[in-house]
């Protein structure tokens, strides 16, 4: 039987345990690094580690831990990407582990699991493993389920040549602009990436939430092969407000995925900002190893069909139209009678707050 470990971030074995899954080529999602927590506005991670005889780490996942709203010292644990980082072989082995330790702990309310693969026999195979675990669908679902997916083949200029031909046209003109493309490494940029999020949530409709980009900013310094924060600036003009755009890749081993992004239109110079942005970050994901690229999650719709991302949408599909299913989210409750407390607890104080009373 395998040997199972959990390591908190500060465990002495946590860092050599990365690098052990990075030699033998098991991909690691970035959140599930200690050091991009900040990044993701997460607590650490723990990594729940099943190890091969020879005590070398064999599969791994990450446990993200959260206050359970209305139950002060219970939470609530989650694992992103799951199946990302495990062996077919060992599948079976890492669900029962992952199940018997958040049973051990009658502090966790709910663990949700999220598969995030285009495999989709891998995907069958997970949603039948967590089925006979008393695992459930997610009523909500929080991630994307499904995405544009970019493969980058064996030559990054046969991936340019697939694109649209308005894309092609659009990242060729940064060379004719008073522009640079470069990354972004000075932490005093944070208000102004902050500044551009805010514009772009209020052009495209969608929700502006407040954030340090510091901590993205210091991880891409890091960790370079697998955080990218590239920004275009302007070059006739100085300061902060230079910055007119800006987007972050996260690589987790086997693709890349365009995580955020933000940007101004100048009304002076004629540049789509987004698009050399973009095929910066697909070139980087080539270089550092990665097999496809996840153009960050789609609508169904466009710009002209009311949908309030299409124009995000639209813009993506320029890279990309193979559309994939990657995303479920499913749940369960370790402990039933706790959990069933927890969710009269919370009915009762929404309740209170909506003015109904007790």
């Amino acid at each position: 039987m395998n040997d199972v470990r959990i390591l908190p971030p500060a465990h002495a074995e946590r860092a050599a345990a990365e690098a052990a899954l990075d030699a033998q080529g098991i991909a690691l999602p970035l959140m599930y690094r200690a050091a991009a927590a900040g990044a993701y506005r997460i607590e650490a991670p723990d990594l729940l580690v099943v190890c091969s005889a020879d005590g070398l780490p064999a599969a791994v996942l990450a446990l993200v831990s959260r206050a359970a709203a209305g139950m002060p010292g219970h939470r609530t644990m989650y694992v992103p990407y799951l199946g990302a980082a495990v062996p077919e072989q060992l599948e079976s082995r890492t669900l029962d582990a992952l199940v018997a330790h958040v049973r051990r702990d009658a502090r966790v309310l709910r663990l949700t699991a999220g598969i995030f693969t285009p495999d989709t026999a891998k995907a069958d195979r997970l949603r039948a493993a967590l089925t006979l675990r008393q695992f459930r669908v997610a009523p909500l679902q929080n991630a994307y389920t499904r995405t544009l997916r970019l493969g980058l083949g064996p030559d990054i200029e046969q991936v340019l040549a697939g694109l649209h031909s308005s894309a092609r046209r659009n990242i060729r003109e940064l060379s004719k602009r008073p522009v640079v493309l470069e990354p972004i490494t000075d932490p005093a940029l944070s208000e102004r990436m902050e500044e551009l999020t805010r514009e772009t949530m209020l052009r495209t409709g969608g929700e502006f939430r407040p954030r340090d980009w510091r901590p993205v900013i210091e991880l891409s310094q890091a960790l370079p092969h697998r955080s990218r924060l590239v920004g275009i600036r302007r070059t006739d003009t100085a300061g902060p407000d230079a910055l007119i755009g800006f987007s972050w890749g996260c690589h987790h081993g086997d693709h890349a995925v365009y995580a955020d992004s933000a940007s101004v239109r100048p009304t002076d110079i004629r540049i789509a900002v987004a698009y050399p942005l973009l095929w910066d970050l697909i070139a980087w994901a080539k270089a550092t190893g990665a097999r496809w690229f996840d153009l960050g999650g789609v609508t169904l719709g466009g710009a002209t069909d009311g949908d309030p991302l299409g124009g995000i949408s639209d813009f993506k599909r320029f890279f990309s139209e193979d559309l994939i299913t990657v995303g479920e989210e499913w749940q369960m409750a370790p402990h039933t009678l706790r959990a069933a407390a927890a969710q009269a607890v919370h009915r009762w104080r929404t309740r209170g707050e909506a003015g109904g009373g007790p």
